[in-house]
Order: structure tokens, then C-alpha cells, then sequence
């Protein structure tokens, strides 16, 4: 069974139409009719916003209805079968959170507001807690979230498997192994069933040419680097230390060095490809 087939013309522009509906009422109603104001909007405040947020469903801020009209006015042209009623969990496409936040910090500690689990391992210093408060309400932004191909093996899809797999859901490494499928490369075996589920999306991007194209699309250019002797195409860098809240608790010095890279450079990624997909949508609206 083909899955990922791609929309006709019409029914297009009728999926543009209404991403941008939703889009201009957003701008309108909740950044004072500029859209710059986007920027440094907080999508924790969706929670409540039935028009804007997730009616009806789990609240995820990658999943809200306003993410899913930008994933439609975006890439409903590029990518095979994009549409509202293909987005969503259990459906051909999912919204997604790049650079996350659970893994290194951990989840906030009830009844503590603004002190989280994993961070609070390693008695971290008031400036640190504030970094990390920040940094949680700076990984609610719209340059933090992509949208994937989303059929699942087994309940596990490509989100859910990267974050519970080696990877601890580092994007930059799953960008990686993405890459090394599309190119022929050897890869994750766990992985494989879900490439195999999902690979009427992944066939219109084989090859370092296709790669390329699907990461330049969805705006991934932070995650690459120039190739250099490994030939003419860009590579993924490995841009994060590895590590997570529970992977060595004795190690404090160790844990807040990868802390100090991850904040640095998801802020970084966070704010140029917010400004990249403002670009873009401005063109659009």
C-alpha cells in the first residue's frame, strides 16, 4: 500500500488557504498584527487556546493547530500528502521538537516551579537555574519544531524511537542517521522497520542530493557542515556532547560542560531557523 501520496493543485492551494487563515487570525489576534512579534512567542501559552491550540487531544506545543498550519503552508507542496487531516499521532505526518528539553534537565518537580528533576541532580548554581528556566521557555518557539513522517512499527515511530533509543533524542545524531540511510550507509538496526514503513516519503529524497534537499527544506541548515574530504555535499555535524541527566549522576563537572554546549547552540539553532521560517512564511501570508 502507497501511503504518501502526493496532493493535486487544487486541493493545494484549498490546504494553503486555510494554513493561512488560521495564520493572519493568529497574527492578528495574538501578536498585534506583526508578525515579528512571532519571534519570541511562547507556545506553553497555546494551552488554553482552543482556535490555536490542541482541542480536544493531548496539548503538545509541536502539535498544536497553529504548528499545524505551518507545517501545511510550508511544505504541503514539497512533501508527499501533507495536509491537515494527514497530521497528527497515528497519522501520516507529526509535529516534532528538535532540541529538547526532558533528557538533560529532566521533567519540573511538582509542587517546585522552575526547579526540574535532572538538573537538580547536580546542585546546580542559581545562575544555571535560571539559564535552564529560560532555556524551557526558549524551546516553546516555532524554530524548534519540524515535521516528520509518522507511521509507526509496533506503536514506535521515528519521534518516539529517537528519543528512547542510543540516540536520547539528539537531533543532530538522528539527522545523522537519516542521512546514512538515504545515502547507503550502514545505520541503527532498530531504526530499519520504520525506514521500510515510511519509505514512500523518504524514496523522494535517496541519495546526497535528496538528503540535501529534504534538510535544506525543512530549514536544517544549522545541523550541517561542509563535507570536506568526504565529498562535495554537506555532512550532519555532531553539534551536542553527548549526555543526559541520568547517564553519569557522580560526574557534576562533566554533566554541566555538555549543559553549558546544549544551551548555547539549541539557543542558537532555535533563533536562526525561527527567523528562516518567518522568512518564509512572510512570503506566503
Amino acid at each position: 500500500m502507497t501511503y504518501f501520496v502526493r496532493l493535486g493543485e487544487v486541493q493545494i492551494r484549498e490546504e494553503k488557504a486555510k494554513a493561512a487563515e488560521l495564520i493572519r487570525s493568529f497574527v492578528k489576534e495574538k501578536l498585534s498584527g506583526d508578525l515579528s512579534n512571532w519571534q519570541n512567542f511562547d507556545y506553553f501559552s497555546l494551552r488554553e487556546m482552543e482556535k490555536y491550540g490542541c482541542p480536544e487531544r493531548q496539548f503538545d506545543c509541536d502539535d498544536s493547530e497553529l504548528m499545524r498550519a505551518v507545517y501545511v503552508l510550508l511544505w504541503s507542496e514539497k512533501f508527499p500528502g501533507l495536509s491537515f487531516a494527514n497530521l497528527g499521532t497515528g497519522k501520516l505526518y507529526r509535529g516534532d521538537t528538535l532540541n529538547t528539553f526532558h533528557t538533560m534537565f529532566g521533567r519540573e518537580i511538582p509542587d517546585q516551579p522552575g526547579y526540574f528533576g535532572g538538573l537538580e541532580k547536580y546542585t546546580p548554581t542559581e545562575r544555571m537555574r535560571e539559564r535552564v528556566r529560560l532555556f524551557r521557555k526558549r524551546s516553546a518557539r516555532l524554530g524548534n519544531f519540524a515535521v516528520l513522517p509518522n507511521l509507526a512499527v509496533n506503536g514506535e515511530t521515528l519521534n518516539t524511537l529517537r528519543g528512547c533509543s542510543c540516540l536520547r533524542d539528539y537531533f543532530d545524531r538522528f539527522l545523522h542517521l537519516i542521512q546514512n540511510a538515504l545515502t547507503g550507509k550502514e545505520y541503527l538496526e532498530e531504526f530499519r522497520p520504520l525506514m521500510e514503513k515510511n519509505k514512500d516519503f523518504f524514496k523522494h529524497f535517496e541519495g546526497e542530493d535528496g538528503f540535501q534537499r529534504w534538510a535544506e527544506t525543512s530549514l536544517f541548515h544549522d545541523y550541517l557542515k561542509e563535507s570536506g574530504s568526504e565529498g562535495t555535499y554537506p555532512q550532519v555535524a555532531e553539534i551536542f556532547q553527548m549526555n543526559y541527566h541520568w547517564f553519569c549522576p557522580g560526574d557534576r563537572e562533566n554533566y554541566f560542560k555538555a549543559a553549558e554546549i546544549y544551551l548555547e547552540r539549541a539557543d542558537k539553532i532555535i533563533d536562526n531557523r525561527t527567523n528562516a521560517m518567518l522568512g518564509a512564511l512572510s512570503l506566503l501570508l
